[in-house]
């Protein structure tokens, strides 16, 4: 019994001793991978391309109007006394009965669509435009919008009613630019809605 046990000792001596050897390797390895990692160069992640940013809108710019509409030469024609109206009404004081009814008379002739606004409608509006825009600024280029404005109300059977709006936005936007006030630039507001509401309403008596 003694040989055998004499045999083991010296087989169990060279596996300890051999065990920290093994253990020295791997640390060493260890560190050669940690050196390798730390000198090795960090790629950054992709990228994604950078989307252009909107520009902002700027004070002062003009409001973004409703794509105009081609007009016949008639229509053309009847426009051009509406902006002729509006040029004398606002450099008056004050507006003659004789000058509102011209006006009125030159809305109503703007009116070619198969539905019409009333006659009540149209002098209302006239009207209200006579007593909101004597003497105030308005540029020809405005008042050539203005009535490009009034007259698409007066012809909206054919189109929506949120162009129909955009296009009613327009027009008041042009009125406080020109001076009228809050009150007049919505009364003419009311008016125009008034209209578009009549010649859009169809046979059944809904609106578009």
């Amino acid at each position: 019994m003694i040989k055998p046990v004499a045999l083991l000792f010296p087989a169990l001596v060279l596996v300890a001793l051999s065990l920290p050897a093994s253990e020295v390797i791997l640390k060493r390895k260890a560190k050669e991978l940690s050196r390798q990692n730390a000198n090795r160069p960090i790629e950054p992640p992709p990228q994604s391309a950078a989307r252009p940013a909107a520009p902002a809108a700027q004070p002062g710019q003009p409001v973004s109007r409703p794509p105009a509409r081609q007009t016949n030469p008639a229509q053309a024609q009847n426009v051009q006394k509406l902006v002729a109206d509006l040029a004398i009404i606002k450099s008056k004081s004050q507006v003659t009965a004789e000058q509102k009814q011209k006006l009125a008379q030159d809305l109503q002739a703007c009116a070619q669509g198969a539905t019409k606004p009333s006659q009540q409608s149209v002098n209302k509006l006239a009207n209200d435009i006579a007593s909101a825009m004597t003497d105030k600024k308005l540029s020809t280029q405005e008042q050539a919008q203005l009535a490009k404005d009034i007259a698409t109300v007066l012809n909206s059977a054919n189109i929506s009613q949120a162009e129909t709006l955009a296009v009613i936005v327009s027009a008041q936007t042009i009125l406080k630019s020109s001076g009228v006030t809050q009150q007049d630039a919505q009364t003419i507001v009311t008016d125009l809605r008034a209209i578009a509401a009549e010649v859009q309403k169809t046979p059944g008596g809904g609106s578009r």
